[in-house]
Formats: structure tokens, C-alpha cells, sequence
């Protein structure tokens, strides 16, 4: 069975023309690591991030279950660049076309959204979980927790023993980070943050 890839969306970190900050060279160690695909493209506007999301829910994309959307947020929704869009607007997108699919946001304070938002992103785009954090986002901590939470991911059926998993495993990211996984049913609930430091590799 071929390994399943990652679709990502990236939106402009900064105005300037020069910046080159970007997760592609992360996601592309990773998969390499893997051997597994990755689509990504940048979306600085509603227009280009509706465009691309839409093709993405498209049935010939399948084998890239997991749609990871790079980008400023904040409470219920993100910061393209070029203009907001809230959880409701995006699922607005993919409305029940997002089957056996996930979406991660990578985004500050994104999944801080009230449980009854979540569950409605989840419910609206038949997703089977939408993953983020509620609190700020430190770029070198989240790059480097996705080397663990994006597999992890791909490889999980249940997102509450995933959750919990991770949780033991990891709480200096899922607690400082603020991580939280939502599916139709379920919300993970918020927990503290963690002073506790990264174990030495």
C-alpha cells in the first residue's frame, strides 16, 4: 500500500517580498523520511485558497488524506495574508466531501473556537477530525512537532486514543502548544499548559 501523503496550503508570514520562511523544507525532509507525496501550493487569498481547497476534496485526491493549512490564525479562524476566513467559511467549501479526511491547522489559536464551532466544521465537511492549537504558535517547537504529530496522524484510525497518546507521550508540545483534536462526536479538552521540557534525544 502506498504511502499517504500530505496536501498543504501555505499562506505569506510576512509582507515582505524577500521572506522565505516557509514549512515546505520540513514537509519535504519528512516525506522523503517516508517516502510518501507532498502537494503544496500557496494561497495568499480567499480566491487561491478556495481554488485549491476545492480540487483537493476532489475524489482523484484520496491518497492525500491529510490537508495541512500553514497560516497566521486566530480564535475560529486563519489569516491568509490577503484576508480571513473563519472555520465555517472553510467548510463551507468542501461541504460532505471530506470523507476519511483530516485537517490540521497549523495555525496560533485556531481550534481556541467553541466546541459547538468544531464540531459543526467537522459535522459540515464529514471530515474525520480536525487537528490544531488554541494557543500561540512557536514556529521552531511546531516545526519540529510535526515530525511526530503528522505520521501519527496518517497512521491513526481513533483520534481520542491518538490524542491521548500524545498527550502522554509529548506534553510539552500538546499542553504548550495547546493542541486539540475535534471530530463530529468529540472535542479534546483544553488542558494546561506544561512546564515540563522535551526529552534529550
Amino acid at each position: 500500500m502506498a504511502t499517504k501523503g500530505i496536501f498543504c496550503l501555505e499562506g505569506d508570514w510576512e509582507d515582505r517580498l524577500t521572506d522565505r520562511l516557509s514549512v515546505r523544507p520540513g514537509l519535504d525532509m519528512l516525506m522523503a523520511m517516508r517516502g510518501g507525496r507532498l502537494i503544496h501550493r500557496n494561497a495568499a487569498t480567499k480566491e487561491e485558497f478556495a481554488h485549491y481547497f476545492g480540487k483537493w476534496a476532489m475524489r482523484r485526491y484520496n491518497a492525500f488524506p491529510l490537508a495541512y493549512l500553514a497560516y497566521h490564525g486566530h480564535r475560529g479562524g486563519i489569516d491568509l495574508g490577503g484576508g480571513d476566513m473563519t472555520l465555517d467559511e472553510i467548510a463551507d467549501l468542501a461541504p460532505g466531501r471530506l470523507t476519511d479526511r483530516v485537517v490540521y491547522f497549523g495555525s496560533c489559536e485556531t481550534l481556541a473556537a467553541a466546541d459547538d464551532d468544531l464540531l459543526a466544521f467537522v459535522e459540515k465537511t464529514g471530515a474525520t477530525a480536525a487537528i490544531g492549537y488554541t494557543r500561540q504558535v512557536d514556529w521552531e517547537e511546531s516545526a519540529a512537532f510535526d515530525f511526530t504529530l503528522l505520521p501519527a496522524v496518517l497512521e491513526s484510525i481513533d483520534m481520542r486514543k491518538l490524542h491521548a497518546r500524545l498527550a502522554k507521550r509529548h506534553p510539552y508540545f500538546v499542553d504548550g502548544l495547546g493542541l486539540r483534536i475535534a471530530t463530529a462526536t468529540w472535542v479534546s479538552p483544553r488542558r494546561r499548559a506544561s512546564t515540563q521540557q522535551p526529552a534529550a534525544s
